[in-house]
């Protein structure tokens, strides 16, 4: 009896291991099949689509990959896709592809592939850049300034107490600042939050300041750019020497407003016609007043002027001409005034 009762504990216990492993290696192969251990990049899909709905077509490339899908089937019943053929096509972008148009995302969840609705995005609330511009000396507000920001190009001005309000969309900005009299101002990197204000206070310099520097030759004297009253061109002597002319005043040339340089035939050392504001006689010569360092040029030889000892071309356009300098300025007045003779340094050759 006793034999008989081992014997049989015997075979029950292999028994009970055979299974065991059974159940292991069963598992195992569950959890080895290719819808759960490989990567949807992995799959080749080859289809072909015509007029179809979402959630048949989700049932050929389960049938076809063996991967599991899960969605709401009479919903997807009435969402079409577009047609379209894929060979050899990786899975997921095959998927990305499928699912473009018809308002639903896939996800890979627990082993299956979810398809969803996508969610709706909330829209974004506009917020403003506002603030205020004065003074940078005074501090008083400044009224009528423009101010741009950039990509979106909005501009606005200024009110009486100089603030300001642009709307914009939530963003990085550049804030550009431009009033007549005062330094331009830009600043760059203003964020605006959803619905958010952000506040940029401005203070402008003032450039009034280097009106005073400028100085201008009038006559036998100076007057400061600020206190000149009558119609006086300058000549940007850095662009005067670097033209390839023989003489300056062919260099004059579309440089100064009202100022004609004219050649009668373009023969080698024939020297160009200047008139100034247009003729005024149709019968004498309508050449302008050459004053070098306060005397007049007598033989309109402009060629014999070096240059390089040009420290400032004026020219005299209007009636002050003919007060300053009578009858002969009646065509208008080139000043120029040469380099001083400094130490080491030379005056002008003429």
């Amino acid at each position: 009896m006793n034999k008989k009762l081992t014997y049989f504990i015997r075979s029950f216990m292999r028994i009970s291991t055979i299974m065991v492993i059974w159940v292991c290696l069963g598992g195992s192969l569950t959890y080895a099949e290719p819808g759960h251990a490989q990567r949807l990049s992995d799959y080749k899909l080859n289809l072909s689509i015509g007029d179809e709905s979402l959630h048949a077509v989700l049932t050929k490339i389960s049938e076809q990959t063996r991967i599991p899908f899960a969605y709401d089937e009479g919903a997807l019943d009435r969402v079409m896709v577009k047609s379209g053929n894929y060979r050899n096509e990786p899975l997921d972008k095959a998927l990305h592809s499928i699912l473009i148009g018809t308002g639903y995302q896939y996800e890979v969840m627990n082993r299956n592939v979810v398809i969803s609705k996508k969610p709706i995005p909330k829209p974004q609330l506009p917020g403003k850049i506002t603030g205020r511009v004065t003074d940078a000396e005074t501090g008083e507000p400044l009224e009528g300034v423009t101010l741009l920001i950039s990509p979106s190009g909005k501009s606005t001005l200024t009110d009486v107490s100089g603030h300001y309000q642009l709307e914009a969309m939530p963003g990085i900005y550049t804030l550009s600042v431009t009033y007549i009299g005062y330094e331009s101002s830009r600043r760059s990197g203003i964020e605006v939050a959803d619905g958010g204000t952000a506040v940029v206070d401005i203070a402008l310099a003032n450039t009034t300041s280097e009106l005073d520097e400028v100085v201008v030759v009038v006559g036998y004297g100076e007057v400061q750019r600020k206190d000149l009253t009558g119609s006086v061109g300058q000549v940007n002597m850095d662009d005067i020497v670097k033209a390839p002319v023989t003489s300056f005043d062919e260099a004059l040339a579309g440089r100064v407003a009202g100022v004609q340089v004219t050649s009668n035939d373009g023969q080698p050392g024939n020297l160009p016609n200047i008139v100034i504001r247009g003729g005024n006689s149709i019968t004498q010569d309508n050449s302008p007043l050459y004053i070098v360092d306060g005397f007049p040029l007598e033989g309109n030889d402009n060629s014999a002027i070096n240059q390089s000892d040009i420290a400032s071309v004026d020219i005299l356009k209007d009636a002050s001409a003919t007060a300053i300098y009578g009858a002969r300025g009646a065509n208008g007045v080139v000043i120029i005034t040469t380099k001083k003779r400094q130490r080491g340094g030379a005056g002008s050759r003429i």
